[in-house]
Formats: C-alpha cells, sequence, structure tokens
C-alpha cells in the first residue's frame, strides 16, 4: 500500500480527498525541486563518457550536442542544464593593415592600438539553449566555429586526497577541405590540412601520447593515439559525419569559478566535419 493508500485508509472519508491532494501535491512539489539537482548529480557521474561537438543540421545551422556519443542527446530540462552556457565565436578576422606616423615610416600609436584590438576581436555568436542541443545563431556549415563551456566545480577545494575539479569542454567545427588551422582553445584537435591528420595542442604546444577516439560515419569507433609531433592518423574514406574526441586532460591547477576554489582542471575538446 502506498503512502497516498495509508492516508486514505486511516483519515475520516469526508477528509480523505483534501489529505490526499495535499499529499500528493506536496510530494509533487518536492520532486520538481530535486530533479534540476538530481540531474546535476547524474551529469557528473556520466560526464566522463559523453562528448560535447559541433554538428551540422538538415536545415544548414550549427548546434552544440552533448552525449554519449551514438546514442540519445541530452535534453533540457535534465541534464543539458548542467552545462554553463557556451561561448561560441567563428577564428578572428585580418587586422587591419599598418597606417604610418608622421615620419612616413614607423607605424602610428593609434594604428597599433587598433590593430592590437582588432586582432584580439572574435566573431561571437549568440547562443540559444533547445530542447536537444545549443543553436549558434547565425552560424553556417560552410565556416568554422569554435565553442569553450564546461561544468561547475565539482568537490571542495583543498583537499588533497580528492581535489576539487574544474571541468572544461572545447569544441572546434571546421568544414572540409577548409585546409590547415591554428589551434584556438587550451586543449584542441586542429586539421593540419592533410586529409586524415590532425594534431593535438595543449596551451598552443603539439602533445605527444594523447588518446583520441575517432568516430567515423556508420563505423564502431577507434582509438588514436597523438606521436611525438602531436598527430594522429585516420582513415576518411567515406562520406558522413566524423567526430575526434580526448577527454580528462588534467591539470593541476588552482583557481575559482563561480566563486568556489578548484585544485585541478579537467580539460576536453573535440573536432567534427562532415566529409563529402
Amino acid at each position: 500500500m502506498n503512502d497516498a493508500a495509508v492516508i486514505r485508509a486511516t483519515i475520516r472519508p469526508g477528509l480523505a480527498r483534501t489529505a490526499t491532494d495535499l499529499y500528493c501535491s506536496s510530494l509533487m512539489k518536492t520532486r520538481r525541486f530535486l530533479a534540476p539537482v538530481f540531474a546535476l548529480l547524474v551529469s557528473a557521474s556520466f560526464a566522463p563518457a559523453h562528448e560535447l561537438w559541433i554538428e551540422d543540421t538538415p536545415t544548414g545551422e550549427l548546434v552544440i550536442r552533448f552525449a554519449e556519443y551514438g546514442g540519445d542527446y541530452e535534453k533540457s530540462p535534465g541534464a543539458l542544464d548542467s552545462i554553463i552556457l557556451p561561448f561560441a565565436w567563428a577564428p578572428s578576422v585580418e587586422a587591419p593593415e599598418p597606417a604610418l606616423a608622421a615620419d612616413g615610416k614607423s607605424e602610428s600609436r593609434l594604428s597599433k592600438e587598433a590593430r592590437a584590438i582588432k586582432e584580439g576581436k572574435v566573431e561571437a555568436f549568440d547562443v540559444q539553449k533547445k530542447t536537444d542541443h545549443y543553436l549558434l545563431v547565425g552560424a553556417r556549415p560552410e565556416q568554422a566555429a569554435q565553442v569553450e563551456t564546461g561544468f561547475t566545480v565539482m568537490g571542495n577545494g583543498g583537499d588533497a586526497s580528492k581535489p576539487a575539479r574544474k571541468p572544461y569542454f572545447y569544441a572546434r567545427w571546421q568544414p572540409a577541405n577548409a585546409g590547415p588551422a591554428k589551434p584556438g582553445l587550451n586543449f584542441d584537435i586542429v586539421p593540419t590540412g592533410t586529409a586524415g591528420e590532425a594534431c593535438v595542442y595543449f596551451r598552443g604546444k603539439p602533445l605527444e601520447g594523447v588518446k583520441v577516439k575517432l568516430y567515423p560515419p556508420a563505423e564502431a569507433e577507434q582509438e588514436l593515439t597523438s606521436d611525438k609531433d602531436g598527430k594522429i592518423h585516420f582513415s576518411v574514406a567515406k562520406p558522413g559525419l566524423y567526430l575526434l574526441a580526448a577527454a580528462r586532460q588534467r591539470e593541476t591547477v588552482n583557481g575559482f569559478f563561480g566563486g568556489k576554489a578548484y585544485d585541478v582542471a579537467s580539460h576536453n575538446c573535440s573536432l567534427a566535419w562532415r566529409q563529402p
């Protein structure tokens, strides 16, 4: 017998409906309150098995997905809400040509400042949360895009036996045959311009020994390892969506996020493209 049935059996008949309704209403409110908390706790437990990536849609848009690749997409309300609103952008544009100073030889101070500001700017996209993805407003599959996001701090700082960690997720979309790219994320898988080759970077430097998962279209996933130059090699024989993903690049660094201390940063990255 459930709790609602017990109430019906023990209180006076005239009050049964009222008491039961109150109980059920209270129970539903409790469940609604706990649902986001439960989703966050669940996401923390399955996050290592999940990937975050950018993919194109049949309607010509770019979206961010979060899921165990090949499984159901995480949704909102639910585990998708555990992801901090992503920051998304296109690679930086070229800075303007330098303007000469009055002597006609050196670059003017104002020109230097203008160039520095221009070089530091990026073309940012508005990001909108949908039911099972984040939409990069205005982004198109024929242009490159990059994303940075993550979870809030997990654990409590200062505990050496179980350090608090701040997970970061980075994602890159690169149109097929777009040529070589440059590192633009702290943890990054970057196309070299050679078919079936990419290079893994950490903080701008090639990184050896990184385990990278390859998810080819309609085939089982493969595990690759970056060589001494940070490069990985793979086949792109079939058309379709390809995803390369690397996870849990740990970095011992103290910091704060949202006012909460962490001891370790955990970096995760992906590279996706559609092979024609």
